[in-house]
């Protein structure tokens, strides 16, 4: 399938994609992508994360559940956040993503 020039998509085509769900869920992941990064990347504050979280749940939840849920969550995000594309090869930044939103 061929790129099509952005100048060529009508704007109202353009408002009804970037308004769709689908769309506001990726821009809304790729925000939270990178509050995961530093929990990943910071040992000590993810593990005082997981203490916190199995501490406070009432039914007795393992650290090892805690850190299962973690990681399904950071799959989940990244399913979302997979990197896009522009026509130079590039990666988008997800603030250009952010700056195409439209309100209703």
């Amino acid at each position: 399938m061929e790129a099509k020039d952005i100048d060529d998509i009508p704007d109202e085509l353009i408002e009804k994609v970037i308004n769709t769900q689908g769309f506001q869920k990726m821009v809304k992941y790729s925000q939270l992508a990178d509050s995961v990064e530093v929990l990943e990347d910071d040992d000590s504050l993810f593990n005082s994360l997981v203490k916190n979280i199995t501490s406070k749940h009432k039914n007795g939840i393992s650290e090892e559940s805690t850190r299962e849920f973690f990681a399904l969550f950071v799959e989940e995000v990244q399913t979302f956040t997979e990197p896009l594309v522009d026509d130079d090869g590039g990666e988008i930044d997800s603030a250009e993503l952010e700056d195409l939103y439209v309100e209703e």
